[in-house]
């Protein structure tokens, strides 16, 4: 299992998308530690964002993800079980509305 998940997580980790790109560089303009594509092994999970400093997962979803809805919102409270708060992103809002993305995530930040 931990093969398979550090292989899927090289795959992911080295081919970032144009939508994780652009938010990476958005995050990065706040000065808060992040880490991209981090494993979360409690739950068996590769985070897109994870701020360790606020408990805080970030998540951009491409349009395949609204066929793992059930999937999402079990990990999303698996997650929480470990103080760990989800947002969540779809490619479409971090491309056309990044300005309002960046405002939820300075909202989470507190």
């Amino acid at each position: 299992m931990a093969n398979i998940m550090l292989s899927y997580w090289y795959r992911l980790y080295t081919k970032q998308t144009k939508h994780e790109q652009k938010l990476e560089r958005e995050i990065c303009k706040l000065g808060v530690r992040y880490r991209t594509q981090h494993i979360m092994l409690p739950v068996k999970a590769i985070l897109d964002f994870y701020l360790p400093d606020y408990n805080l997962c970030i998540e951009v979803d491409d349009p395949s993800h609204e066929k793992k809805i059930k999937r999402d919102r079990l990990r999303t409270e698996r997650l929480a079980g470990l103080g760990i708060k989800t947002i969540r992103f779809t490619n479409s809002q971090v491309d056309s509305q990044i300005e309002r993305v960046m405002s939820r995530i300075q909202d989470a930040l507190g």
